[in-house]
C-alpha cells in the first residue's frame, strides 16, 4: 500500500480541479457549488472531499484498516481524517453494540496534503474466531465536517478474548 505524506504548510491549498467520483455511501463533503449542483463548475470559495474506507482485514494475524481522503479545489485546508475501528459485542436478547479497538488520525504535517492515507497495521489478534467490525470516520476540510460510518465486515479476529 502507498502512503501520502505532505509537508506542513507546502501546498497553496488549491488542489487539480479534475472532476472527482464520489464513491457510494462514503464520506462526502461539497461546498459552494453553483446553482445546477454541478461539482466541476464551482466557483469562489468552493470545493469538495471524497474518501473511502478500507475494509478491515487479518493478515498473518494482524488487522489491517484505514481510509482515504481526496480533496479537490479551494477552501479545504486544513484537511484532517480521524478514524475509530469499532467492534462489535452481542449483548442478551440479541441486542448488538459497537465499542471501539482502535484509532487513527491524520497528522499536521498532512493539514495542507489534498490526499490523505490512513492505513493501519493494529495490533495481534488475542483469538481467532468471526467478529464484526466497522470503521467510523470524520473527515475535516476547512470549515466543513462530515462523519460516516462504513459497512460491517466480519473478520476472523478478536481483539478481546472476554468478549
Amino acid at each position: 500500500m502507498t502512503l501520502v505524506v505532505g509537508l506542513l504548510f507546502t501546498s497553496s491549498g488549491v488542489a487539480a480541479a479534475q472532476p472527482v467520483e464520489p464513491p457510494d455511501g462514503k464520506l462526502v463533503l461539497e461546498w459552494g457549488t453553483n446553482e445546477s449542483g454541478d461539482p466541476t463548475l464551482r466557483w469562489g470559495v468552493s470545493g469538495s472531499c471524497y474518501g473511502n474506507f478500507l475494509d478491515p482485514q487479518q493478515v498473518n494475524g494482524i488487522m489491517e484498516w484505514g481510509a482515504e481522503s481526496h480533496c479537490q479545489g479551494t477552501g479545504w485546508t486544513p484537511h484532517h481524517l480521524e478514524l475509530v475501528l469499532q467492534q462489535k459485542e452481542v449483548i442478551d436478547w440479541g441486542f448488538d453494540q459497537f465499542h471501539p479497538v482502535g484509532w487513527a488520525e491524520s497528522g499536521a504535517y498532512q493539514f495542507g496534503d489534498p490526499n490523505i492515507g490512513l492505513y493501519e497495521h493494529w495490533r495481534l489478534c488475542d483469538g481467532f474466531e468471526d467478529t464484526d467490525y466497522r470503521i467510523a470516520g470524520t473527515l475535516t476540510a476547512g470549515p466543513h465536517e462530515d462523519f460516516a460510518l462504513s459497512d460491517e465486515f466480519t473478520v476472523n479476529c478478536l481483539y478481546d478474548d472476554d468478549l
